[in-house]
């Protein structure tokens, strides 16, 4: 039986507009994906589907369910926000992706309880990461988020291509890995990888 609170990252994935764009306007309710997930010992392929628009951090985001759960997650001025990850709701929203080093101070609300969290987000190195995914090599700019609060601490790390958004995601608990996820699209990573290089608007 697959466990409802292993956070939901992968709904996440399906975040892939550029950096900036309003994402009401490439994702409306109704819409579905799927992706590949790896919850060891577990390897399965999730489908997740495009519920609502809802407000995340003050901006236009929205609400994706699937069989692990519902996230809410936006993009503003160019940083990945997370209202909510599976079972588990944020006060403030926190930071998944950035260029520059950020910090979060709030609390966590999951099953009836509420305990403090914080975070420490450590931006993309200049150089970016080589990953291969499913068979190709991509170049991916990664991020990396440590939560600490009550329990252990909780790391994701989250892969951006430069033009099509968010590729990978996974999270570890004391350095163990607990969920990957992968983006499976119709579109060949190659094609992806050769795409050109969109670079995100400023907020008005």
């Amino acid at each position: 039986m697959r466990a409802v609170h292993l956070t939901g990252l992968a709904l996440s994935l399906m975040l892939v507009g550029c950096r900036g764009q309003d994402l009401s306007g490439t994702l409306q309710p109704g819409q579905t994906w799927t992706y590949r997930v790896l919850a060891p010992p577990m390897r399965y392929v999730e489908t997740v589907r495009a519920t609502r628009n809802v407000s995340v951090a003050g901006a236009n985001g929205v609400e994706l369910a699937s069989g692990l759960g519902t996230s809410r997650l936006a993009w503003k001025n160019n940083v990945l926000y997370a209202s909510k990850l599976g079972t588990t709701f944020y006060e403030p929203a926190i930071p998944l992706w950035s260029r520059t080093e950020m910090k979060h101070h709030g609390r966590a609300l999951s099953f009836g309880r509420t305990s403090p969290v914080a975070g420490n987000l450590t931006p993309p190195p200049a150089k970016p990461v080589e990953l291969t995914i499913n068979g190709q090599k991509l170049k991916l700019e990664e991020a990396v988020i440590v939560l600490t609060g009550d329990g252990p601490p909780r790391e994701i790390r989250t892969w951006i291509h430069p033009s099509r958004g968010l590729v990978q995601q996974e999270e570890r608990v004391n350095g163990r890995l607990r969920i990957q996820t992968q983006m499976l699209t119709t579109q060949s990573l190659a094609q992806l990888e050769a795409s050109p290089k969109v670079e995100p608007k400023s907020p008005e």
